[in-house]
């Protein structure tokens, strides 16, 4: 009982956050507005709720001929653009890797300075 109940108001939800889309309107999927708005923008420009639509469709599009390339070459774009951002550590990341490495540092200190 419970567990239909999750699947039922987890599926409303989602239809109602998903945008109305009309078939006629992209001739193909990799034309969406998100994945245009993430070639654009970057992966970061897209919301949290925009996530699960936008990996469908990226997943519709890279079953069409010409959308394995021009996935492939958004992939390449973003990882250039990740490439950047790390080199200089900015971003998340960096900052996780910043906050382990000073938390490894003070526990590391505190248990050879106290005895």
């Amino acid at each position: 009982m419970v567990k239909s109940l999750f699947l039922v108001t987890s599926a409303v939800i989602l239809v109602t956050w998903l945008p109305a889309q009309e078939p006629e309107a992209l001739q193909s999927p990799c034309d969406s507005p998100l994945i245009q708005k993430a070639s654009r923008d970057g992966l970061e420009a897209l919301r949290l709720r925009d996530l699960p639509l936008f990996l469908r469709e990226v997943y519709l599009c890279r079953r069409t001929p010409s959308g394995k390339a021009t996935l492939r070459n958004l992939e390449q774009q973003w990882r250039t653009q990740s490439y950047e951002s790390a080199r200089m550590m900015k971003g998340f990341s960096s900052t996780l890797a910043y906050c382990t490495t000073i938390i490894l540092l003070v526990f590391y200190t505190s248990r050879l300075f106290s005895g």
